[in-house]
């Protein structure tokens, strides 16, 4: 078996906001090829870089090739989404998952997001948890809970590992209390992702650091890859504001009280 720092890892949309937070750290470990649509600033140094918007596979398939893992990031994220871009989001999934397919690329790890299963937590059905069907709350959950039905198959026809991991906020300031259950510590993610890419089996889990887990079910990425978040709140939660608006259904209507 290759040593471990010889491994290949593929990160589709390597020079965005979230590969920012967990890329760097694998970067110690991991020959790291990038897959984005434009070139970006990034806080560690690829072996390769692919400019590709990812829906051509071609260059996807040529980028897998060799590849010991995916970590696939790639997406516009945003609960504002109308349903096209969604879609959108869900091709450049099923893209990545065609090519290492193709390419028997043993390991595949792909960025769900808490918005798949948001509608759950609005009627206040917490923790939620990651073996009852997906109930979204946007057209942005709609397409990751979609993509992981798609990753579940994928592993089925395939046997490589496919995990989903349903990052709550993550690379971004906690600015208002009721984001504060779907708050992702950056040492969180990056931990959580590095024992994804181990992982051989099929499974969704929840991201969120130790505030949220009261309200996001974590107890299957313990079981299944070994991790728990660590951290707590960046700020008092009493200090925060509430929201103006609510940018989808997730935060609107009955919900857990956030405390």
């Amino acid at each position: 078996m290759r040593r471990t720092e010889s491994r290949r890892l593929v990160v589709t949309g390597g020079f965005g906001r979230v590969a920012g937070v967990v890329v760097p750290p694998l970067a110690k470990n991991w020959r790291i090829h990038v897959i984005d649509r434009s070139v970006g600033d990034p806080s560690f140094s690829p072996e390769r870089i692919t400019i590709s918007d990812m829906r051509d596979p071609e260059p996807l398939r040529r980028a897998m090739r060799g590849a010991d893992a995916v970590l696939h990031l790639a997406a516009n994220a945003s609960p504002w989404l109308p349903w096209p871009v969604a879609i959108d989001n869900l091709t450049l999934a099923q893209n990545t998952l065609d090519a290492a397919a193709e390419e028997s690329v043993p390991t595949v790890v792909l960025a769900s997001s808490v918005h798949a299963a948001g509608g759950a937590y609005r009627e206040g059905h917490v923790p939620v948890a990651t073996d009852r069907p997906a109930r979204p709350c946007c057209h942005y959950g709609t397409g990751k809970a979609a993509m992981e039905a798609a990753a579940a198959l994928h592993h089925d026809a395939t046997g490589a590992g496919a995990s989903c991991l349903r990052l709550g906020l993550t690379g971004w300031p906690l600015t208002h209390r009721e984001l504060a259950d779907g708050w992702l510590g950056e040492a969180d993610a990056a931990a959580l992702v590095r024992h994804a890419l181990s992982a051989s089996g099929a499974g969704v889990y929840h991201g969120v650091s130790i505030h949220g887990a009261r309200a996001w079910d974590v107890n299957n990425a313990a079981r299944d890859l070994g991790w728990a978040p660590r951290q707590e709140l960046p700020v008092p939660l009493g200090s925060l504001p509430a929201l103006e608006s609510w940018p989808c259904r997730m935060f609107s209507g009955p919900r857990r009280a956030t405390t």
